[in-house]
């Protein structure tokens, strides 16, 4: 089976009824009726309801057989046979419309997660035309399922509902893969797309990265790697879009800002003077790599995410000290002083801003975030 399904069986304390007092031997004896109504789990925390239709099959001599309740688009189909008291739960997410997913997986963590009965709400015309709601009695809750089952559900409820996530943030509709390994399209860009709506800022690992220098800009990185043994860097990098794929969809993050605060060239020396010796023309570039000092972190940081509030800008004033290693307020006094290491930050009229605009809601909120 696919990992978005799951095929459960089991056995039901269930007494159960007539599934429809209101039709009558005649009408129902070898039939099999279809019933809309909602399937409705009743506990001490409230009802939880899932809309769903209703196969009633019935023999020839009038006896229930089975009923099948099946949700939208297919994604939770319950089947009980009454004679057995047992119950098969059948759940497919893959491909499914995410909404109609998440509202299944929902459910069905409700049928597990503490005491109470399942019913059937049937929704029958009435005389006056209007529907009437009939409800069946089906089982006691919570309904039995082995640990490693129901772990392995919870994981598929989790992603289900991170992906509806992302539907609410960006309007991108992303179904449950068939694959959800950590993969190029896999767990890691749909963690990097989370942490990126939820807060505007990521921190990655990266193994290295590669610029593209000039000549003049190589013959200077000799001249300091002659004198020094080792060149050493810190970087931005401005992207006007930054896009991820997810499970095999586009994402667009918008504008981003990277921010290594420590790199160190990796490209040797033989290659840089090779590659000047075969006298590039004038607009060439060397790709040189950089890996990052003492395994510091890459800081990511989105413009479009989140929407500014007083909490997103404190965000972003913590990002910046993770970053340079100085609180917020000790950078306000030193570039008030004109100290040199100020100049060296290449976002320091950002961060000044945001100290500004913080200190403007705070105030507005009725807040004093100014140390004394």
């Amino acid at each position: 089976m696919l990992p978005g399904e799951e095929r459960l069986a089991g056995e039901t304390s269930s007494s159960f009824q007539r599934p429809l007092p209101t039709i009558s031997d005649e009408q129902s004896a070898g039939q099999s009726l279809v019933i809309e109504g909602a399937l409705v789990a009743a506990t001490h925390r409230g009802d939880v309801e899932l809309p769903v239709t209703n196969l009633v099959e019935v023999s020839p001599e009038g006896r229930l057989t089975a009923l099948t309740y099946t949700a939208s688009a297919e994604t939770l189909s319950l089947r009980f046979v009454p004679e057995a008291e047992a119950l098969t739960a059948e759940l497919r997410y893959v491909g499914k419309p995410l909404t109609e997913a998440l509202a299944s997986a929902k459910f069905f963590d409700a049928l597990m997660a503490r005491p109470g009965r399942l019913a059937f709400e049937a929704r029958l015309p009435g005389e006056g035309g209007g529907p009437i709601g009939e409800q069946i009695d089906i089982a006691d809750l919570p309904l039995p399922m082995p640990e490693p089952k129901l772990e392995a559900h919870r994981e598929r409820l989790e992603l289900l509902e991170a992906l509806h996530e992302i539907l609410l943030a960006t309007g991108v509709e992303i179904t449950y893969p068939e694959d959800t390994d950590d993969a190029e399209d896999g767990l890691g860009d749909l963690n990097f797309v989370l942490k990126a709506i939820r807060g505007g800022w990521v921190a990655s690992s990266v193994d290295g990265f590669t610029t593209h220098l000039a000549a003049d800009e190589i013959r200077t990185l000799l001249e300091e790697l002659a004198r020094e043994g080792e060149v050493g860097r810190a970087f931005l990098f401005e992207l006007p879009e930054e896009t991820h794929e997810v499970f095999g969809k586009r994402l667009s993050l918008g504008p981003s800002r990277r921010y290594v605060a420590a790199a160190t060239l990796t490209t040797g020396r033989k290659q840089m003077e090779a590659w000047l010796a075969s006298q590039p023309w004038s607009a060439a570039r060397l790709d040189l790599l950089w890996a990052p000092a003492g395994g510091v972190s890459m800081h990511v940081f989105f413009e479009d995410w989140p929407k500014t509030t007083l909490g997103s800008v404190e965000r972003e004033l913590r990002e910046f000290e993770a970053v340079y290693g100085f609180a917020t307020e000790r950078f306000r006094r030193s570039r008030e002083l004109g100290e040199p290491w100020v100049g060296n930050i290449p976002d320091a009229a950002r961060w000044s801003a945001l100290a500004q605009v913080r200190d403007e809601l705070a105030e507005e909120a009725g807040e004093d975030r100014h140390p004394r």
